[in-house]
């Protein structure tokens, strides 16, 4: 008579019936290639034969939530992988660096060019201003007998002014210097470098080999078994 085993299937039943769910709190990367339905199912399955390593559904349900932290980052990492695009049997993870060198002479020539100019100012100013004051004087002198009195002498004075100014000649010599540079290139030397780097190449049928072994590796497979590992009795 064999022994009844208390299994991971009997506590989702349980829970299932108390209106719960078992994992409830158990937390999965969103991506297409995760579906958290199908990943519940492939612990049910491969979960059947195996006794359950706690008795109380309760504290799994619980412990799911600190062991979904636990894995997250490697969960992650593993729908990042998978998602990633490349060509399968492309052999190409080569990389290339191109470098250019180029050497020149410059042929430089200065021409100067003179511009003067003169400037010559002769200005001159002449202003009169005449001022003319009239000062009668009677001098009384001896007595004139033909016109029986005493004749009398009237005298007058001119002041004139004359305001000059003349600007002398100015000669100003107004010049400056334009310097024109003709610069000319000449290509002495050109230099292109092309340097790859990367791994080697391999032969088709290795690269095939290869992305068929990527292509069997399951990550529902992967995480039920690091599920079974910390939850299951790993004995037959």
């Amino acid at each position: 008579m064999s022994a009844m085993k208390v299994t991971i299937r009997g506590f989702y039943e349980f829970m299932g019936y108390m209106e719960d769910d078992l994992f409830k709190n158990m937390v999965i990367p969103e991506s297409p290639l995760l579906n958290r339905n199908t990943l519940i199912l492939n612990i049910l399955q491969k979960s059947d034969d195996l006794e359950s390593l706690y008795s109380d559904p309760y504290y799994i349900q619980e412990s799911l939530t600190y062991w979904s932290k636990k894995w997250e980052r490697t969960f992650q990492k593993w729908v990042d992988a998978l998602n990633k695009e490349y060509e399968a049997l492309y052999n190409i993870d080569m990389y290339q660096d191109t470098v250019d060198k180029t050497t020149t002479d410059r042929d430089e020539t200065i021409n100067d060019t003179l511009n003067s100019a003169r400037d010559i100012t002769d200005h001159e100013t002449s202003d009169t201003d005449e001022d003319v004051s009239y000062t009668e004087t009677n001098t009384i002198s001896a007595f004139n007998a033909e016109t029986l009195r005493n004749d009398t002498a009237k005298t007058s004075t001119t002041n004139t002014n004359v305001d000059f100014e003349r600007n002398n000649k100015t000669d100003d010599d107004l010049s400056s210097t334009q310097n024109n540079i003709q610069a000319e290139d000449t290509v002495v030397d050109y230099v292109h470098d092309d340097h790859w780097y990367g791994r080697d190449k391999m032969p088709a049928q290795d690269l095939l080999e290869k992305e068929l072994k990527v292509a069997s590796w399951n990550i529902y497979d992967h995480i039920t078994d690091i599920f079974l590992q910390e939850y299951c009795i790993l004995v037959y």
